[in-house]
């Protein structure tokens, strides 16, 4: 799925009643940097840091609430399942396997850039989203 969306606030300027103002957005076109790039290039800048501004005195930024789109989201689980009759019981009960797999090729889910302008890590992602692979095994008795 595609990435989520998030947006960058301006800081030291705040004006009456607007509640995290925007930057401004310098140049044409989008920000965020070819995203086929290496994930290490990723992690290290997300966005081109240049193209953002903090407003002048008293002006809201350029950019929209929620302009930018973060890194995409992709993720396969498995399942599979076995049921074996107890006949020696009676027919009503069984037996179930399961086995399960989430995140089944480990994929790393990188998490949204860091977006506060006076940060050093601005532009930068220094975090994950989702879980690591997981298996699971289980054994269910139905009666």
């Amino acid at each position: 799925m595609t990435g989520r969306v998030f947006g960058i606030n301006s800081t030291g300027n705040v004006l009456a009643g607007v509640a995290g103002g925007r930057v401004n957005l310098v140049g044409t076109g989008s920000p965020i940097l070819d995203t086929s790039r290496a994930k290490g290039d990723k992690i290290n800048a997300y966005f081109d840091k240049a193209r953002f501004q903090n407003p002048g005195p008293n002006q809201v930024g350029t950019l929209g609430r929620n302009a930018l789109q973060g890194p995409g989201f992709a993720n396969v689980d498995v399942s599979i399942v076995r049921t074996f009759p107890l006949p020696m019981l009676g027919e009503r009960f069984n037996t179930q396997f399961r086995f399960e797999a989430f995140n089944v090729a480990n994929r790393t889910q990188l998490g949204l850039p860091n977006t506060s302008i006076t940060s050093s890590n601005f532009g930068k992602i220094t975090a994950t989203d989702g879980d690591p692979r997981i298996l699971q095994l289980s054994l269910k008795f139905n009666f």
